[in-house]
C-alpha cells in the first residue's frame, strides 16, 4: 500500500493534517470524503511508516499500518503529556484547566492593530472660463480652499478660459479666482464648482471684480 499526506477540513471547519494508506492516490481521497472529510491536498509519501500505539500506562498495542492517521495539534500533544507523564488526576486535571484558559485568553487578546488605508488619490480637472474685459494680467490662479491648494496658469493672448489639474483626496466644491499681473492681484471672484458630466471634471463660470488698490 502506498502512503499519502493529506490537508482536510471537516464539517465543523476544521483543518488538520496527516497520512493514509490506501493502494492509490484515487482510493486515498474516497476513503478521506467517505469519512466525511473535504480534501484541501493529498500527495503521495516515498515511505510508508508503521506507527505504534501505547496505551495509558505503558502497555503497547501490537504494530499496526496506520488508515487515517492525524497529526497532533499542540493541544492534543499538550494532553497526551498531560495523560502520559503525570500521575496523579489532579494535578493533571489543574494543569488541562490553565491550558484551557490560557488558551481562551490568548484568542481573546486585545484589538489587533491594523495599518491606515492608504488614502485614495483621484484625479480632478477644472475649467475656468472668464472675461479678461480691460484687465491686464500674465497670470490666473485657481485656488480650493478646502484641500487647500493653489493652482496657476500663463495665459495665451486673447485667452477666456484656463484649465487646470490636480490629484487629490478630498473632493473639491469651492473655488477662488484671480488675475495677477507681475504678482499683483487686479480680478478676483470665488463661488462653487458645476460638476460637468464626465467624472471628475468640474467647470466655474468665473464674474471677475477688480481688486481694489
Amino acid at each position: 500500500m502506498a502512503k499519502f499526506a493529506f490537508i482536510v477540513r471537516s464539517q465543523d471547519g476544521r483543518v488538520r493534517k496527516g497520512n493514509v494508506s490506501e493502494v492509490d492516490e484515487e482510493a486515498a481521497r474516497k476513503r478521506l470524503m467517505k469519512a466525511g472529510f473535504e480534501v484541501i491536498s493529498l500527495s503521495e509519501k516515498t515511505d510508508l511508516i508503521v506507527h505504534e500505539e501505547t496505551r495509558k500506562r505503558g502497555r503497547p498495542t501490537p504494530q499496526r499500518a496506520a488508515i487515517i492517521d492525524f497529526e497532533e495539534t499542540p493541544l492534543e500533544r499538550f494532553w497526551g503529556f498531560v495523560q502520559s507523564r503525570l500521575l496523579r488526576r489532579e494535578t493533571a486535571l489543574v494543569l488541562a484547566v490553565i491550558g484551557f484558559v490560557w488558551l481562551i485568553v490568548g484568542s481573546l487578546g486585545g484589538p489587533k492593530e491594523t495599518a491606515p488605508p492608504e488614502p485614495e488619490f483621484k484625479l480632478y480637472k477644472i475649467s475656468v472660463q472668464y472675461d479678461p474685459a480691460d484687465y491686464r494680467y500674465d497670470l490666473v490662479t485657481l485656488r480650493l480652499p478646502e484641500i487647500p491648494v493653489t493652482l496657476s496658469a500663463k495665459p495665451e493672448k486673447g485667452a477666456t478660459s484656463a484649465n487646470f489639474e490636480l490629484e487629490a483626496v478630498q473632493t473639491p466644491s469651492q473655488v477662488e479666482v484671480k488675475l495677477l499681473d507681475g504678482g499683483k492681484p487686479v480680478a478676483e471672484d470665488a463661488g462653487s464648482l458645476v460638476s460637468s458630466a464626465a467624472k471628475g471634471e468640474y467647470s466655474y463660470q468665473a464674474e471677475l471684480k477688480r481688486v481694489k488698490d
